[in-house]
């Protein structure tokens, strides 16, 4: 069963043209197996328009229809920790029900992916835990994207997190320009919110140095593409020793190009192969600095317009 219309789905988020019953569409077809005989569709059937899966770049336009979704992306080299951090912030929330502040968690189109990415972490039938997989690399222009609500009465945030392989963000600071590299340039450039990741782990094994000359071209890289504002530093793995000289070349990299942008540190301690226990309190601040309103421009308002009506005038940004 498929459609001709590139980016519809009608069989998991229904008909992109707005046809209820499939039949009577004239971009979807119904491909069956020689001698395996013709189902018969219900045209009864609403389908919701999202899965419980990663969200896509189509998936944005439908959130946005209802309220402006804020990109956060986990920028880092492979094996940084990134998604693991991800998916210990969904924990800590799943496991208090509520956000920083006053907001409370008001849903998800997300849930089967968040349990995906999180089941790792939570124990099995035989006590056990552990990291979540690796990222898989791609060609995919637009990453994995989950979705998080909170709500404070009136206002609802909702929060769009991208769960991109480090190999994007290393080719991209390497060269920009290629084409693996669009998919690293899409996200950083379109978040709300920078996590850049610093793995402590890397920063303070054997090839110590080479990973510091990656993070330093990473820094500069997001730098040149996003400006100073709305980028934190995380590190990850901080129950891992790094030298004081190590992390004083990083967080003064890092203030040189961002100014005073917040660092946090986390950890995920483990102790034989299994993961003890995670740090909610400095979990929940990453998360409530993400939830924070970022930097905004700032418009100015001209009437060219002899009457003296607003809905004549137009801004020009600043």
């Amino acid at each position: 069963m498929t459609c001709s219309r590139k980016g519809c789905y009608p069989l998991e988020t229904g008909c992109d043209a707005g046809n209820p019953d499939l039949t009577k569409c004239p971009h979807y077809t119904q491909v069956r197996k020689k001698g395996e005989e013709k189902e018969t569709e219900p045209t009864d059937i609403v389908r919701m328009p999202w899965t419980g899966r990663a969200m896509g770049g189509k998936d944005i336009g439908f959130l946005a229809a209802c309220t402006r979704p804020a990109i956060v992306s986990f920028v880092g080299p492979h094996d940084a920790g990134k998604t693991t951090l991800l998916a210990a912030m969904f924990l800590a929330v799943f496991d208090s029900g509520d956000a920083p502040g006053n907001l409370g968690f008001a849903g998800s189109y997300s849930l089967s992916a968040w349990h995906d990415v999180s089941a790792f972490m939570t124990l099995d039938a035989e006590g056990a835990s552990s990291f979540p997989p690796h990222t898989p690399d791609s060609d995919a222009r637009v990453p994995g994207l989950l979705h998080l609500a909170f709500q404070d009465g009136a206002c609802r945030r909702d929060l769009l997190f991208a769960d991109a392989p480090g190999e994007w963000y290393s080719r991209w600071a390497r060269e920009p320009s290629a084409a693996g590299s669009k998919g690293a340039a899409w996200v950083t450039t379109t978040a709300r919110r920078n996590l850049l990741v610093a793995d402590s782990a890397a920063l303070s094994g054997d090839e110590r140095f080479s990973a510091r000359e990656q993070f330093d071209r990473l820094v500069g890289r997001l730098a040149d593409a996003t400006g100073r504002s709305n980028t934190a530093l995380v590190w990850t793995k901080s129950d891992l020793e790094v030298s004081d000289t190590m992390r004083n070349h990083v967080e003064s990299n890092f203030a040189r190009h961002f100014g005073d942008a917040p660092v946090f540190r986390t950890q995920i301690p483990v102790e034989g192969g299994e993961i003890v226990e995670a740090q909610p309190a400095a979990l929940m601040q990453v998360l409530e600095w993400t939830l924070q309103k970022p930097d905004s421009r700032t418009f100015s308002v001209v009437h060219n317009s002899p009457a003296d009506d607003p809905f004549l005038a137009y801004g020009a940004a600043r």
